[in-house]
């Protein structure tokens, strides 16, 4: 890995939002996953990344102000809302085996 920090690279607001591809060579790494990887230690760790891919901005950025954050928020609960909908239907054939 190289000695360049991620939240070096990073921005403030969505609009200079960077895109794993783009984060990916100057960290070093071979491929987005680690770009990923690396997001999800800073985030577990309290760093507050935002990220947005619902537009024509894609990427991940620094947030500039409480409007960013809420609207982070606001996306992330609403994937885990539909991830707990998949989840749900795996557990009633599950329990539908028993």
């Amino acid at each position: 890995m190289s000695n360049c920090n991620l939240l070096d690279l990073l921005s403030e607001g969505r609009e200079n939002a960077k895109t794993a591809r783009e984060l990916m060579l100057p960290l070093g790494f071979d491929n987005v996953r680690e770009v990923a990887a690396e997001i999800a230690r800073l985030r577990k760790a309290g760093t507050i990344i935002c990220s947005v891919t619902d537009s024509d901005v894609k990427g991940y950025y620094l947030p500039s102000c409480r409007d960013d954050i809420i609207r982070f928020v606001r996306k992330t609960e609403s994937r885990i809302r539909e991830t707990e909908k998949m989840l749900q239907s795996a557990r009633d054939f599950l329990q539908g085996e028993v």
